[in-house]
């Protein structure tokens, strides 16, 4: 009998009173992105999150809504460290900003507040990019996508 194996993670897009977006780099990946990472065992989603985000920003935020379901339909196995990385499903959320000062940790080499032209010119890693642009245009219903990360294929896009 073959046992799914899967990652539950979470992500979320800060956003502050003067409608700025909150992004940064991270040690692991290239490029910018927003916060998340892996639910923990006995963490439910927002937890999860707001744990992340503070863990990697010093930011303290509040869950606002969810707005997108993702499935990442393959693994893959990182060229860089050769560890496999496994299918993951990822629930992204809108989060206000509540108090804190943006501040580099483990996980991330820079931490800033950015206007949403500049997070769109600066996030441009597949899939982030098209998750950060689904949760920017959030109209009030979730989006669904499915994908693969490498190369990076967008197999389903919609709301649901």
């Amino acid at each position: 009998m073959h046992i799914p194996q899967h990652i539950v993670a979470v992500g979320g897009l800060v956003r502050d009173g003067e409608g700025r977006v909150l992004i940064g780099r991270s040690v692991w990946r290239r490029g910018w992105e927003f916060f998340g990472g892996q639910v923990e065992n006995g963490e439910n989603l927002e937890e999860a999150l707001l744990r992340e985000i503070r863990e990697e920003t010093g930011i303290t935020a509040r869950v606002v809504a969810l707005a997108g379901i993702y499935s990442s339909l393959k693994g893959y196995t990182d060229a860089r460290t050769g560890v496999h990385i496994p299918t993951k499903l990822i629930l992204d959320f809108l989060c206000d900003y509540v108090s804190g000062t943006p501040t580099d940790s483990d996980e991330t080499m820079d931490v800033m507040w950015v206007t949403v032209p500049r997070a769109l010119e600066l996030v441009d890693t597949q899939p982030y990019r098209m998750r950060l642009e689904n949760m920017l245009h959030h109209a009030g219903r979730v989006v669904y996508a499915a994908y693969e990360t490498h190369p990076f294929a967008a197999r389903a896009c919609r709301a649901l």
